[in-house]
């Protein structure tokens, strides 16, 4: 009633879209607090996402001018279904599959169209890619490992096939880029399948090559957001592949802050262009990354390394040291006060007892 009365009647649009986001926070965090297996929590996230979806379509059948507000619904649905679990790799995990699910329906969208035109092997391969895409969020939505090989090895081969097509049609950097990109997604996804960190780290540093590929491009292309952000990835794909290659937690958390960044300007780019679905998408995907990058560096524990730096550029005794001080102090301020013969080494083997009070009188 509240957001027909401001939308209707009262003609405020933007404080009506403000009030519903409001609402749909406030339930999340309402929802948050109840137990995390009962009934209610999984109900209220699967009608959000199932919103979210509804949204996301939504803004693939209106004009393009409203087509931002249906993706700005769809993601005011996904933090609200972010917002509901304790767990902050099930929300992690939720942005992520979101994010990849929106970028797939992207693409479909854009190539759907030239299938029946003249560009038939091009657009197939888009489309394929798509759902691959789709496949790959579904993994995260889901965790069945078949979803994630079909997504990873077959987008990655179905995009090796777009890059050949686009060599075919003089597109160079956009050509090398993806034949790349695929190569290091199909390498990627096997090394899901057969659980080895050594293929991810392989599929990592190809990936960043690729990013780079793609950066340059842009960057001649003076399409300075894209090309930042490839090149930004570039960097974030050889951290992450060096961090699965020598396994180390801190480069993986440090590949994923990086990584976020990325696709955080990559998405800031898309938007720009008015590409509404892919850059919320792409965006997204940065801010689900930076948070896995946020985790694995908690739990690497780089917030204590930080801590005691910063203590010893204060000039402060590290915590270790000055938890020792503070417990000796204590235990020395709470010890009981022995007798003069105990504390001079001497045994005291005479009870102390009270006298009597006939003793007293005597």
């Amino acid at each position: 009633m509240g957001y027909n009365l401001l939308s209707a009647d009262l003609g405020y649009p933007g404080v009506a879209a403000t009030f519903a986001a409001g609402m749909v926070v406030v339930a999340g965090l309402w929802v948050r607090r109840e137990r995390p297996d009962a009934p209610l929590v999984r109900a209220a996230m699967y009608a959000l996402l199932a919103g979210s979806l509804l949204a996301t379509a939504t803004s693939l059948l209106i004009p393009e001018r409203l087509a931002g507000y249906a993706v700005l619904a769809a993601a005011v649905l996904v933090a609200g279904a972010v917002l509901i679990p304790r767990d902050y790799e099930i929300a992690a995990d939720i942005l992520c599959a979101a994010a990849f699910i929106g970028v797939g329906t992207d693409r479909i969208n854009e190539n759907l169209a030239g299938l029946f035109g003249g560009r038939f092997l091009l657009c197939a391969a888009c489309v394929l890619t798509g759902l691959a895409t789709i496949l790959t969020g579904l993994w995260f939505l889901m965790g069945r490992q078949s979803l994630a090989v079909v997504g990873f090895i077959g987008g990655g081969l179905v995009g090796a096939v777009a890059g050949l097509v686009f060599l075919s049609h003089g597109q160079i950097p956009l050509g090398v880029g993806t034949i790349v990109g695929g190569l290091a997604s199909a390498v990627f996804g096997l090394g899901v399948l057969v659980d080895r960190q050594p293929l991810l780290g392989v599929g990592g540093v190809v990936g960043g090559l690729a990013c780079a590929v793609f950066g340059l491009g842009f960057l001649v292309d003076r399409q300075l957001l894209l090309g930042v952000g490839g090149v930004v990835g570039a960097l974030a794909g050889a951290v992450f592949g060096c961090g699965w290659l020598v396994g180390r937690q801190l480069l993986l958390g440090v590949g994923g802050i990086v990584g976020g960044l990325a696709c955080a300007v990559v998405g800031l780019g898309f938007l720009v262009d008015r590409k509404f679905l892919g850059g919320a998408g792409i965006a997204g995907l940065g801010l689900a990354v930076g948070a896995y990058g946020v985790l694995l560096l908690t739990e690497a524990g780089a917030g204590r390394r930080l801590g005691a730096w910063l203590r010893t550029q204060r000039g402060l005794p590290p915590v270790e040291a000055a938890a020792t001080a503070v417990s000796g102090d204590t235990a020395a301020a709470a010890a009981p006060t022995l007798p003069t013969s105990i504390e001079s080494g001497q045994q005291n083997t005479r009870p102390t007892r009270r006298r009597s009070r006939r003793g007293r009188r005597s």
